[in-house]
């Protein structure tokens, strides 16, 4: 549907699938929730911005598109709230899938594919993106949005890259974290007529799953498929090879997504979090690959390959997968259709170190008593941080000495920011698979201060403020840096006097030895960026 200039705008407006609403040129006062699920959502920015519009686009579990014609426009503010919505209009962490496309940017010209990037307060959609936050703006047309609107600070990296859509128009894809808890093509899975293969069960198919300990039968009443190109190690599937958990559990490899849990000891636990490199291994050479999963009358503990694992539990995220033939996609029923772990899962969901760690012993142990190779690649550690500074000139400033757990700094005179810069790891690399953290995590810092002329000066907002490069603030004394950290604004130099920078250390990680060269790679580029503007 398209409205025209003399058509009132209604207060809500929701789009479903094969739906598209155009809205160009109109007063957007009465509105005060658009609702993308499924369909499209089209408009021109300078109109849009033009007219009024102060209210939400939810973006439902449908996801969509957004069809976005920039205009001829430079940099623009885009004044609205952008949340995501479950299935029955309340708010959710969940983010789906969705596509945004530019109209009219010709993907040869001088602009480089867009990026969606989050500078710790907005998101900059936009070309040319600089690498840096601090440099005063994009060389392309670019829209800027409050807050984290796209997720992108719960990824492992800080940007979504472009893409050329079929059409010719550049665009991107907004996609959750990849979460998908699948079994691969070929898993085996237990019914009443004997194992068959995931990929030919269908809905109605009779399956047999545990409860309390006893083989009953439960209906399918989904199946979903998706084809997955690796991207990661965390997207790799996970191998669980015959004979790891206990004689003949599997029964034979059994091949699963990371995310995809095990039930042991009374709970179910992520593959990715049992890894040992022996008998329960990322394999990497699957780097495209299908998955499946089934969901039955209620979440379910499956028989595959002889392992009790976990059925299809639909968190929102149903969305995600594609139809086949025998893929039953979802229908309306779908929005009474969302379950939670607390109350609807066959079996608690265990992430803590203080469970899964033994369960993990355990498994490791009886893998090396079976004689399983260790593949654990050979990585040397260090707990040296390699922490410095990179100053606005793009310098890199190690410090002048350490003490007590200070780290001091000479500030060049004419330095007006600067980056906390060191090596980075995993504490679940670092640690263990067992750990449930994931993060990207340089140095834990509790304070900052400069000295001048013997003023001390304490730079604290770190703590709270919304900075780029830094880990969320734990407690209210620490805050750990993603490797590169943005400090607090310094104090302006005065005079000649000499301007030391203190940095306080509560807690490091052990560090691979062999690091790239990223951040030296980084700051050449945000002097490239800065040449560029200038130009």
């Amino acid at each position: 549907m398209a409205h025209t200039t003399n058509t009132p705008l209604p207060t809500n407006i929701e789009i479903l699938k094969d739906q598209q609403v155009i809205l160009n040129g109109y007063d957007f006062s009465s509105v005060k929730n658009i609702t993308l699920n499924g369909g499209s959502l089209a408009f021109n920015v300078e109109s849009f911005s033009k007219n009024n519009f102060t209210g939400t686009i939810n973006i439902g579990p449908n996801g969509g598109t957004i069809i976005i014609d920039p205009n001829g426009v430079g940099i623009t503010t885009f004044p609205i709230t952008i949340r995501y919505v479950d299935a029955n209009g309340s708010p959710t962490n969940i983010i789906p899938d969705f596509r945004i496309n530019i109209q009219n940017i010709n993907p040869k010209s001088i602009y480089d594919p867009v990026l969606a990037s989050f500078d710790g307060t907005n998101t900059v959609f936009g070309y040319n993106q600089p690498p840096l936050p601090d440099v005063p703006k994009p060389c392309g047309p670019s829209i800027i949005f409050a807050g984290d609107v796209f997720g992108i600070q719960s990824h492992t990296y800080s940007t979504f890259p472009g893409i050329v859509y079929p059409d010719g128009h550049l665009g991107i894809l907004i996609h959750s974290k990849p979460s998908y808890p699948c079994f691969l093509q070929g898993t085996k899975i237990l019914t009443p007529e004997g194992e068959k293969t995931v990929e030919s069960l269908k809905r109605g198919d009779d399956v047999i799953i545990s409860k309390d300990g006893q083989k009953v039968t439960q209906k399918i009443t989904w199946v979903g498929t998706k084809t997955v190109i690796a991207k990661g190690e965390e997207t790799y599937p996970v191998k669980i090879s015959k004979h790891a958990l206990e004689t003949n559990v599997p029964n034979e490899d059994l091949l699963i997504t990371s995310e995809h849990c095990l039930y042991l000891n009374g709970y179910l636990i992520p593959a990715r979090m049992l890894v040992n490199n022996r008998s329960i291994t990322i394999e990497q050479s699957h780097s495209s690959f299908h998955i499946y999963h089934i969901e039955t009358e209620q979440h379910s503990l499956l028989i595959a390959n002889n392992t009790l694992t976990e059925s299809f539990m639909n968190t929102g995220n149903k969305n995600s997968f594609d139809t086949a033939e025998n893929i039953i996609t979802f229908e309306a029923s779908y929005k009474q259709d969302v379950k939670n772990w607390e109350t609807d899962a066959a079996a608690p969901l265990m992430t803590e170190r203080a469970i899964v760690e033994p369960i993990f012993r355990m498994i490791e142990q009886r893998a090396q008593t079976l004689g399983f190779e260790n593949n654990s690649p050979e990585i040397a550690l260090t707990t040296d941080t390699d922490l410095h500074l990179v100053t606005d000139s793009g310098k890199s400033l190690y410090p002048t000495h350490m003490k007590n757990g200070w780290v001091y700094f000479s500030l060049p005179q004419s330095a007006t920011y600067a980056y906390l810069a060191s090596h980075t790891n995993k504490p679940a690399k670092c640690f263990g698979p067992f750990v449930d953290d994931r993060r990207d995590l340089g140095v834990c810092i509790n304070n900052i201060v400069v000295t001048q002329n013997k003023e001390i000066i304490t730079l604290n907002s770190f703590l709270t403020e919304s900075l780029p490069g830094w880990s969320n603030v734990e407690g209210n004394s620490y805050r750990w840096t993603k490797g590169m950290a943005l400090l607090p604004t310094l104090p302006a130099a005065k005079g000649t006097n000499m301007r030391i920078l203190a940095v306080k250390i509560q807690s490091v990680l052990s560090y691979p030895e062999k690091v790239s060269h990223a951040n030296k790679d980084l700051s050449e580029k945000h002097l490239a960026a800065k040449k560029r503007l200038a130009s």
